[in-house]
């Protein structure tokens, strides 16, 4: 059963923005965000009505089956204006926009050709599993995926303990893994391949309805010359990493933007607490502007501690956001589901600078470059 509830209203951070959720998705989201958030009951829903409203095909070109008209910032928004409703369905959207985007950078165009229709459209889910590749990029881990040679094919071991998007029986895989020759290199594992397991959704704290597993390989045969992403996963990562965590980002600022109208627009705010989201809210402005231009500008491909400063920045404010609401509301917040809107914000906050790469290792990067 779901829990409604009547929201403030949430002016857009930039006039200009499009309102990519329409009135039916906002209302699904809003009426099942409790669902999605504690169960993997209605898991399997989310992806197709994100598919419903085109969301996938957000920023991608026209002639590859993209919305007309629409750019990567339009995307980053389209994420923001979903976690506003759900961070589950926001992470959903996230993962799946993200795999879009590494068939966008690939240069092996029979691979992105392969998968990116049936992407864009919502009737296969795409799984980012390159988390551990860009922390493997910054020397924090090695990569657990290993490959040998037999014929034309790599036959793969190795173990992928969070993958999100894990529709199952109906994804494909992004996966990072040192190819036969020792070189580090991304392909994509389909859901039709032998020899792999699929655990149980992973027990998680919030956003449980977003099909998040553990993936293992056992000797799982691939032939390379299709489900090739990049021979050189640290270019590739270095490529894509801006938009990755771009997008990424755009999961806090939807929280943040959530709780701070909740407050602003409150019936019987409180007055100090009020002034507080009043100037939380022109930062996550400021922030937000700071990500895009960089985006565009090409900036974070050479300069990428910029961006995790950034990224360090949103989710500082986002956990100040969740708290001034908890705040805002009072004692009532700590009565259990007397505020279930404002108590699943804040699960969904803890994920913030969890999710990966965490808050610590891009503060640990940025330390180990000084």
């Amino acid at each position: 059963m779901g829990h409604t509830i009547n929201y403030a209203p949430l002016p857009s951070l930039d006039p200009s923005t499009h309102h990519w959720v329409g009135e039916t998705l906002a209302h699904w989201l809003d009426e099942h965000a409790h669902t999605l958030d504690s169960s993997s009951t209605l898991a399997n829903e989310v992806l197709p009505r994100l598919a419903d409203e085109q969301l996938f095909a957000i920023g991608v070109p026209a002639e590859l089956g993209g919305v007309v008209g629409t750019t990567f910032a339009d995307a980053v928004d389209s994420i923001s204006q979903v976690a506003a409703h759900s961070l589950t369905a926001a992470f959903v959207l996230w993962g799946q926009r993200t795999f879009v985007e590494y068939l966008l950078q690939t240069e092996h165009t029979d691979t992105s050709e392969r998968y990116l229709a049936p992407v864009l459209q919502g009737s296969l889910a795409g799984a980012t599993g390159l988390s551990n590749a860009i922390k493997f990029l910054g020397g924090i881990e090695e990569l657990q995926v290993h490959s040998e040679q037999a014929g034309h094919d790599w036959v793969l071991n190795g173990r992928l303990p969070w993958v999100t998007n894990l529709r199952p029986n109906n994804y494909a895989v992004a996966t990072a893994l040192y190819a036969p020759n020792g070189t580090p290199a991304i392909a994509i594992i389909d859901h039709q391949d032998h020899d792999q397991e699929r655990s149980t959704d992973l027990p998680l704290v919030a956003l449980q309805g977003s099909n998040t597993a553990a993936l293992a390989f056992h000797n799982l045969h691939l032939n390379p010359n299709e489900r090739l992403l990049s021979l050189n996963a640290a270019t590739f990562i270095t490529h894509v990493r801006p938009r990755f965590l771009a997008l990424q980002c755009a999961m806090t600022i939807g929280l943040s933007q959530r709780c701070l109208a909740q407050i602003i627009y409150h019936h019987r705010p409180v007055a100090v607490i009020r002034a507080s989201a009043l100037s939380y809210w022109e930062q996550l402005q400021t922030l937000r502007a700071h990500l895009l231009h960089g985006v565009a500008q090409d900036q974070f491909t050479t300069d990428s501690k910029a961006l995790f400063r950034l990224r360090i920045k949103l989710a500082e404010l986002a956990a100040k956001a969740v708290a001034l609401e908890a705040g805002n509301e009072g004692g009532v917040s700590f009565i259990a589901g007397a505020r279930a809107h404002t108590q699943r914000r804040q699960r969904e906050s803890l994920f913030v600078p969890l999710v990966s790469p965490t808050v610590a290792q891009l503060q640990t990067a940025i330390a180990d470059s000084l």
